[in-house]
């Protein structure tokens, strides 16, 4: 399947439109317009409206930054380096079949993005939401003029008429797709080598005169909450985001629903389920820090107290140790603390809300689940449930495309009752139920019921077993009966646990450094150097190579990317794992909303 993807993909007509788009986005307009003030940073441009926004602080900084990190200074190992070099050959070579339409070299188009780069959704009061581009190109005025030039001819080959109109000293180019309304226009214009975007005149307009001062309107940094958002997403001691990024999805939807009926209708619902509290998404990367390889913050800014929707999101707090089960070689690892009984309630009163009926959330359950478990989910089950779930995930030997195993554990808090309904269960089913041993310890398989094809290959696929146990006072499923057996293990051997591990209690540590003092409700794990090489594993194995040099005797794709493993095969693994470190991520709730905060440590 994939062999015919790439057998019916076509790169020329694929770069040809990117170009092409990136070329009207960069600016289709006529000549540089003399310098004026000097230009405000984009929350300080942008309308306090602005619906959503993503913006690169300096993307040649960025790219910098990247390269500090442990990916790229792993890419630009010695021994890595090669086989980096030969595969962007490759993609510069398959560029060159466009490059006279594009009138640029692949590093040539590259180098255009200098400093600031921001894209934002602005809300009007009428019509559309209006789209916001501002790319700065700083020393590379020519490559841009370039690629202007080059859009502007495509645009007039395809009927686009285009005007111009001069505002406070800066030309624009006004740009009408044929039969499109006036307010369809995509406005363009260059200054102080910044390129602006904005498929609204008034907006064009309104952006310079607010940068040269004479505008007295509100903008984006006088946003409430693009500022609480913003204040919560910078690094332990104050670093600078180097991406950061808001949206306002609740009066975005209204914006783009509105003069529509049926989308009227749906806004009208949002004040009953509680959205309209949700008052903005936002977050930022900061990478290549002194402490970390990267920070993420995302942050979900909620009024408070919370209702309907919101109030289901009933993430409470607690200890987050990994628990004896999860064992030691563990890959993955992610808890949280939610208590489901507050969940199933704000359900069920959404439920009865939008279908009007009063207890409907229940008949549905008992029917669909209950009757059929022999047991009264809401009644029996829901109240044994702990208030703590998770999931770990490892590899599964030999190394094949799905080796990764995942287990899911649910916290309970009468493991003698919950026995008791477990019984039912079985009972219920007796023949969808193989019980096995193992040692002392007893766990179910759930045969599959089916063979698998004659065509499965077992050396490439491995064949999902799902089963489950009741380990301490957990109940463990499982898409693999090896993976129970393992777990069983790390929970009757003392120092088997991933609670033991020590990088697991190194990045614990840094979690403890990032909530002061609070107590998150999820907290996650993650090992990559494990997962990679597996890969690793499969991508060096013969049969791979084997399969790969088969592709690429009928598929051009496939023979670049042979060629290019042959004359520069991969390094030994251990000269990648230097650069891989541990990873690890949490989230808090507190009166302002849900903060999460995920970071990778730095490699060697």
């Amino acid at each position: 399947m994939v062999s015919l993807a790439l057998d019916r993909w076509n790169p020329t007509r694929c770069v040809r439109s990117t170009v092409g788009m990136l070329g009207l986005v960069l600016s289709l307009s006529g000549a540089l317009a003399a310098s004026g003030a000097e230009r405000p940073s984009a929350p300080k441009l942008l309308p306090e409206n602005t619906l959503a926004y993503v913006r690169v602080a300096g993307a040649d900084e960025f790219v910098e930054k990247v390269k500090q990190t442990s990916m790229g200074r792993m890419l630009n190992d010695d021994e890595v380096r090669p086989l980096v070099g030969e595969f962007y050959r490759l993609a510069a070579d398959a560029f060159n079949q466009v490059r006279d339409d594009v009138g640029l070299s692949l590093d040539e188009l590259l180098s255009i993005p200098q400093g600031e780069l921001c894209a934002a959704v602005v809300g009007s009061t009428a019509g559309p939401p209006v789209f916001v581009l501002v790319a700065d190109v700083g020393d590379q005025l020519k490559h841009a003029d370039t690629l202007i030039n080059r859009a502007i001819q495509e645009a007039g080959n395809n009927n686009v008429r285009i005007e111009m109109e001069t505002h406070a000293g800066v030309e624009m180019t006004i740009l009408s797709p044929p039969g499109s309304r006036n307010t369809m226009r995509l406005v363009v214009f260059t200054r102080d080598s910044t390129v602006v975007l904005c498929t609204a005149v008034e907006t064009a307009k309104q952006l310079l005169d607010v940068w040269d001062g004479t505008s007295a309107i509100r903008t984006l940094a006088d946003n409430r909450a693009f500022t609480a958002i913003m204040s919560q997403s910078t690094g332990t001691k104050e670093e600078r985001p180097q991406l950061s990024w808001f949206a306002d999805p609740i009066n975005l939807v209204r914006n783009i629903g509105r003069g529509n009926v049926g989308a009227q209708v749906g806004l009208a619902l949002l004040s009953p389920l509680g959205l309209d509290d949700l008052e903005g998404l936002g977050g930022s990367a900061i990478i290549a820090t002194e402490e970390f390889d990267s920070i993420g913050h995302f942050h979900m800014l909620l009024k408070n107290p919370r209702r309907g929707v919101l109030k289901m999101l009933a993430m409470t707090s607690g200890d987050s140790t990994p628990e004896p089960w999860v064992p030691k070689d563990a890959t993955g690892y992610m808890t949280i603390h939610w208590d489901m009984n507050v969940t199933y309630t704000e359900l069920a009163t959404m439920y009865d809300l939008i279908y009007l009926q009063e207890g409907g959330m229940d008949k549905l359950v008992k029917s669909r689940f209950s009757d059929r478990l022999g047991v009264d989910v809401r009644n029996e089950l829901l109240p044994l449930l702990g208030g703590r779930y998770t999931m770990a995930t490892a590899i599964e030997r030999p190394v094949r495309v799905n080796s990764q195993v995942t287990g899911v554990g649910i916290r309970i808090k009468d493991t003698e009752a919950f026995q008791k309904v477990l019984d039912k269960i079985t009972a219920k089913y007796p023949e969808a139920l193989e019980r096995q041993t193992y040692g002392a310890s007893v766990y179910y398989r759930i045969p599959m019921g089916r063979q698998p094809p004659p065509d499965f290959d077992q050396s490439m696929m491995r064949l999902p077993q799902p089963a489950f146990a009741v380990v301490g006072d957990y109940l463990v499923l499982s898409d693999s009966a090896k993976f129970i057996e393992r777990c069983l293990v790390a929970q009757a051997t003392p120092g088997e646990s991933l609670a033991d591990d020590p990088e697991y209690k190194l990045v614990s540590e840094r979690i403890r450094h990032h909530t002061g003092g609070r107590i998150p409700g999820f907290l996650s794990f993650a090992r990559p150097e494990e997962t990679l090489k597996s890969f690793y594993e499969l991508a060096t194995a013969e049969t791979t190579r084997q399969r790969l040099t088969q592709a690429a005797a009928d598929n051009p794709f496939f023979k670049q990317v042979d060629g290019a493993l042959s004359a520069h095969p991969l390094p030994p693994f251990e000269v990648i794992a230097k650069y891989l470190a541990p990873a690890g991520a949490m989230m808090l709730s507190d009166e302002t909303g849900f903060h999460y905060i995920s970071f990778g440590l730095k490699g060697e």
